[in-house]
């Protein structure tokens, strides 16, 4: 309980009249400490500077995005924003029902419901990819004017975000990598950089961080229940998303949201582009912000695209 003071007192601190019965950490990710508190609501304590930008930004997104798509997501209640992390800045809101949908999770509940045995039931994996599809499909459908002025973003300039990302990878992340993963990365960018295709699209809305932890299943319902975490939503390639889905779900899962979906083939080529890039992101952000789990765990992979 020690541990939980600090988080306890920065949130009586901002609403006093808020009881504070329980609390449970119940997770600590990458750019947040979660806690669950009276067994009911969701606080998010930002573990880095960079973190607390990302979580004003994602407030009002969340505020936007909350009556226009047919999943639930997050919808903030309790709100406190500051600078400085002594201050513990946060943001809370009502539990969503669900677990997270792990690809060992999907593929034992298509087993599950099939009748035959060791064979998936593709209608459920289908009804599965559907709801993920449809709402990638109301997300990335959103008018960006929507979101808060203050919010707004300024422009997406694809080409500039990647060779920016391609050129942190080779200033920090190289001297960590072995060689045949630095050629396999300077391949892998410089096939999509050099391709005027890949950055004349149309940008949109999306979630920035479409894996399965993130993305909640209610086994009773047998549905997606809820999807979690917009610390990276913003102006952007909505292949992206598509691109978690494929990374999280493999080939086979993801066939079928291109086939509900023909604008995602469409896509497909920036789509394994991504996908290519997530352990160099994940081993990015271990050397940037002195995180040593996040940059093994993405060396290691790395090493078997090689």
């Amino acid at each position: 309980m020690n541990e939980a003071l600090p988080y306890l007192e920065a949130i009586r601190q901002r609403y006093p009249e808020l009881p504070l019965d329980t609390a449970e950490k119940i997770g600590a990710g990458q750019n947040n400490d979660v806690w669950l508190i009276n067994g009911r609501l969701i606080f998010r304590f930002p573990k880095y500077e960079s973190a607390i930008r990302d979580m004003e930004r994602e407030v009002a997104f969340l505020l936007y995005a909350a009556d226009h798509v047919s999943l639930e997501i997050p919808r903030p209640v309790f709100i406190h924003t500051c600078p400085s992390l002594k201050e513990h800045p946060f943001i809370g809101y009502n539990k969503i029902a669900g677990e997270p949908l792990e690809a060992d999770l999907l593929q034992a509940e298509a087993s599950n419901d099939s009748h035959e045995e060791h064979v998936p039931n593709e209608a459920f994996l289908r009804h599965i990819a559907g709801q993920l599809d449809d709402f990638l499909q109301e997300l990335h459908g959103l008018d960006p004017k929507g979101l808060a002025s203050a919010q707004q973003e300024t422009g997406y300039d694809g080409y500039r975000e990647w060779s920016d990302m391609y050129e942190r990878i080779q200033s920090r992340l190289y001297p960590c990598m072995k060689q045949g993963a630095r050629a396999w990365t300077d391949r892998h960018f410089s096939a999509f950089l050099g391709c005027k295709a890949n950055f004349e699209i149309t940008p949109s809305l999306i979630h920035g961080d479409f894996g399965t932890s993130n993305i909640l299943y209610e086994p009773v319902s047998k549905r997606v229940s809820g999807i979690l975490d917009f610390g990276s939503a913003g102006m952007g390639d909505p292949a992206v998303d598509y691109a978690a889905l494929l990374a999280s779900y493999g080939e086979s899962f993801f066939r079928l949201v291109l086939v509900k979906n023909p604008k995602a083939r469409e896509m497909l080529s920036r789509i394994i582009f991504y996908k290519g890039t997530f352990a160099l992101q994940e081993a990015l952000f271990g050397v940037e912000n002195e995180d040593p789990e996040a940059l093994k765990s993405g060396l290691e992979t790395l090493e078997a695209l090689e």
